[in-house]
């Protein structure tokens, strides 16, 4: 069974079918993270602000990668789709009726 961040996640993902990291951290976490949207970061990539809330987005969607709910379509080098798989909606779904049930 999912998490209910998780469950956020999917859902968010199921909403916009083809989102990259960035669409994705400004669904996820919105303007609660002032600090992660401002921040400067340079990491190889290029220097630009509000890369932290790319990179949590990354990482957080490569966690969902690895358990089946979603799969990353490449871009580019450093960028991809992140898309929603049948067993991502099959969670979704049990997610929910579970707790309709409660």
């Amino acid at each position: 069974m999912i998490t209910e961040k998780q469950y956020k996640a999917l859902k968010i993902i199921q909403q916009y079918p083809l989102i990259r990291a960035k669409g994705f951290a400004d669904k996820m976490w919105g303007d609660t993270k002032t600090n992660m949207f401002t921040k400067r970061s340079n990491q190889g990539n290029g220097a630009c602000t509000g890369k932290a809330a790319w990179l949590c987005a990354g990482g957080y969607t490569g966690v969902l990668v690895k358990k089946g709910f979603v799969r990353k379509h490449p871009v580019y080098p450093t960028d991809a789709w992140i898309a929603l798989t049948e067993e991502g909606k099959k969670e979704i779904e049990l997610y929910e009726k579970f707790k309709n049930t409660k």
